[in-house]
Parts: structure tokens; C-alpha cells; sequence
């Protein structure tokens, strides 16, 4: 059959549908038409693909390493806006008290990737004192050999402290190791490694989130405690 015919049939169908089909159906089509071509399409299905993205990354850590995250019970809370007066430091989320936080328990990104930390909790919400923090010092391990590190926050996150004789790259999973904090909670990945240091001793690098802090809608508090 000619392709033309075929064209003209389905747009031929297409009209009679909108003439006289269901109008929600025809609702439904017409606003993803409209999503599609203003773009939130792609940025939806771009921030979908990094969080799966970083589950599956630190459950390949997990494998590889033998790095195995505390499991704990996590209380789900949306994260309030604080537009147009963003702060990286801190963040206000709608749980507290009365669904079981406290103070240190470790806020994270779908379970897996650290964010911060509760700061304070009132009755229904509570604040996290995130990554970015500048007053945020953590111990850190680094790719398959567990290479030790000191994370820094601040606008721009640093790891610092890395003996210079380390095997250190772009693309190395970083995950936590204090005592704080559940080890191997994923953080990012090295980027940017330098030798800053005046005696030469320690190197320094950069870190790589997997997610977008700007956008940040849900996390997940593990009720875990260090006590």
C-alpha cells in the first residue's frame, strides 16, 4: 500500500478523534503535546535517569567493594521551597518529632546518596544542615580501595587529605566513613584531582554529584543513630 494513503489515514483518523472522541483522552494528549515541546519532558525524564543513576551506582559499590550500607527504616519528607532565597546550607523539610526525627540522623537521596543531616527538629518539620555546609568535615573512602579522605563543604565541595602515592581518578565513587553516619552512604564521584599542597604530601579533588541540589523534591531521613 502507498505510504501516502497510509499518512492520510491515520491523519484522517487523528481528526475524526479529536472532533468526536473522549475530551479528557484528548486533554490528556494535548497537555503532553504541550510538556514535550516546553522542555519539562526532558528535564523530568533527565532528573528520573540520575536518581536511578545513583541507586545503581552505589549498589554497585556495595557489590564490588563489599560496602555495605546500614539498612534502617527511612521517614519520607518533601523538602519546603525556599525560592527565590536559595540556600545550599540549609534545608527545611515537612517531618519532625512526631514521626520519629532526631537530631544527626542522615538525610538522603532515595536511600543511598548522603545529602546532610537533621540540625534541628520541631513538632511537623525540621531542618538539615546539608553537604555544602561550610562548617561540613567528614572522613571519606574512595573508589575499590578504599582510599581514606577528608570531605570539606562548602559552595564547592573538596575532598583534601589524599596521600599523594594514591591511585587517585576522575569517576571514583566516593561514599562515607565516619562514625556518625551508616558507612558507605554514597556521596559523588572524584573530579578535577590536583597536588595544591606546598610540601607535595597530599593531593586534592573535586566532587561530582550525581543529582541536582536546585531541584531536590523529596529525601529520605534513615532513623539511625550513631548511639
Amino acid at each position: 500500500m502507498n505510504r501516502r494513503y497510509i499518512f492520510f489515514g491515520i491523519l484522517f483518523f487523528l481528526i475524526l478523534f479529536f472532533i468526536f472522541g473522549n475530551i479528557s483522552w484528548k486533554n490528556k494528549i494535548v497537555r503532553s503535546v504541550n510538556i514535550f515541546l516546553s522542555g519539562n519532558f526532558f528535564n523530568d525524564e533527565l532528573n528520573a535517569l540520575k536518581s536511578e543513576n545513583q541507586a545503581l551506582k552505589a549498589q554497585i559499590l556495595e557489590l564490588n567493594n563489599k560496602v555495605i550500607p546500614l539498612k534502617s527504616d527511612a521517614v519520607i519528607g518533601q523538602v519546603f521551597s525556599s525560592y527565590p532565597f536559595n540556600n545550599k546550607n540549609l534545608l527545611s523539610i515537612n517531618v519532625g518529632e512526631n514521626q520519629g526525627i532526631k537530631e544527626l540522623m542522615p538525610v538522603t537521596l532515595e536511600g543511598y546518596t548522603l545529602v546532610g543531616q537533621i540540625s534541628k527538629v520541631f513538632k511537623n518539620y525540621s531542618l538539615v544542615k546539608t553537604i555544602f555546609s561550610p562548617d561540613w568535615q567528614i572522613p571519606v573512602r574512595i573508589g575499590e580501595k578504599k582510599i581514606p579522605a577528608l570531605l570539606v563543604g562548602g559552595p564547592n565541595l573538596k575532598l583534601t587529605m589524599i596521600v599523594n602515592d594514591k591511585p587517585i581518578f576522575e569517576n571514583q565513587p566516593i561514599f562515607a566513613a565516619s562514625q556518625d553516619l551508616p558507612y558507605g552512604l554514597n556521596i559523588g564521584a572524584v573530579t578535577d584531582v590536583q597536588n595544591n599542597s606546598d610540601t607535595g604530601v597530599f593531593q586534592e579533588a573535586n566532587i561530582d554529584l550525581d543529582y541536582d541540589f536546585d531541584n531536590l523534591t523529596e529525601l529520605s531521613v534513615l532513623l539511625w543513630t550513631a548511639d
